[in-house]
């Protein structure tokens, strides 16, 4: 089998079990090009440092393809956010487009294709920023393409270009506080999900959190640009659970979602937002901003204090 030709990045950390399972669908393809990054262990955690030194240890051993291998093995441990961004970067620092997959995002086999394809297709179109391989709005409206265009940025799994990473504001500095509504009318129309974005964008403003995830949105919304989701869900969030940063809720209904393998490709015959797919997605994002009992309120907010959000 011939090797894969884009460049793939993977991120990792202390899950031995979620990146075995990642970096087996990564060996299937043998990407001729991998870069790997390792967080290093938190010194406040007990037993982390084996644990990090374990995931190390089996990619070592894994990576048995002839590749181009890279490795970014931090020795001073950083929050989450800090890590992805900044290991994006260092991969953008090497690559014009590729593949980002962190170590509990498992991707079906036609994933890789999906975004070699798509890659090539719109890498002169920079109206489009990323390729989201996870549709996690549950859609239930058919679809007549492979995929569609939406304001909602899909990063379970996804693609993307060095001039798409470019834009990329990691503090956000290059939006106002009284700009942001506006721009978020643009795309949203619903309450709970604007003052959503909102109240993220105030508290990466305020240095209160440091995720990573908001700012590309932000940075999408801001350069007008819109987004590809696949119509089927073809990566699947494998990480619920205790050992998660943020998705800790194994019973959450987005935890190891099913798999479809997708063939072929129908292209949308608008190079546009699908208002229709992105209404219902909004919808389900609306619901999920609704704590049902103020004892789940306590929850997510003692929940986002140990997290450091």
């Amino acid at each position: 089998m011939a090797s894969f030709d884009v460049p793939i990045l993977l991120v990792t950390y202390k899950r031995l079990d979620t990146t075995q399972k990642v970096l087996e669908k990564i060996a299937e393809i043998k990407p001729a090009q991998l870069y790997i990054s390792s967080n290093a262990p938190n010194p406040a955690n007990p037993g982390e440092n084996e644990k990090v030194l374990a995931v190390r240890s089996m990619i070592e051993k894994r990576v048995d393809w002839p590749c181009d291998l890279k490795k970014l093995y931090r020795t001073d441990h950083v929050k989450a956010g800090i890590s992805i961004s900044s290991a994006i970067n260092w991969f953008f620092e090497n690559v014009e487009e590729g593949i980002i997959l962190e170590d509990d995002t498992l991707p079906a086999q036609s994933f890789f294709n999906f975004c070699k394809v798509l890659l090539d297709k719109y890498r002169h179109e920079p109206k489009v920023k990323i390729i989201g391989g996870s549709n996690y709005s549950n859609r239930e409206i058919e679809c007549k393409s492979t995929y569609y265009f939406t304001a909602f940025p899909h990063i379970w799994g996804w693609a993307t270009w060095k001039r798409t990473w470019e834009e990329y504001d990691f503090t956000l500095s290059s939006i106002r506080d009284d700009e942001v509504h506006d721009l978020l009318k643009k795309y949203f129309t619903r309450k709970e999900v604007i003052d959503s974005w909102i109240n993220n964008y105030k508290m990466v403003k305020d240095g209160k959190t440091f995720p990573w995830d908001f700012q590309l949105g932000f940075s999408i919304l801001k350069n007008a640009g819109i987004n590809i989701v696949s119509a089927e869900n073809i990566v699947s969030n494998i990480g619920f659970g205790n050992e998660a940063t943020n998705t800790t809720n194994t019973n959450d209904e987005l935890s190891n979602a099913s798999l479809t393998e997708i063939s072929g490709m129908v292209h949308p015959e608008k190079l546009e937002i699908d208002k229709v797919q992105d209404a219902y997605t909004e919808m389900k994002v609306a619901e999920s901003l609704k704590p049902r009992t103020k004892v789940e309120k306590l929850i997510k907010k003692v929940a986002n204090l140990i997290n450091g959000k």
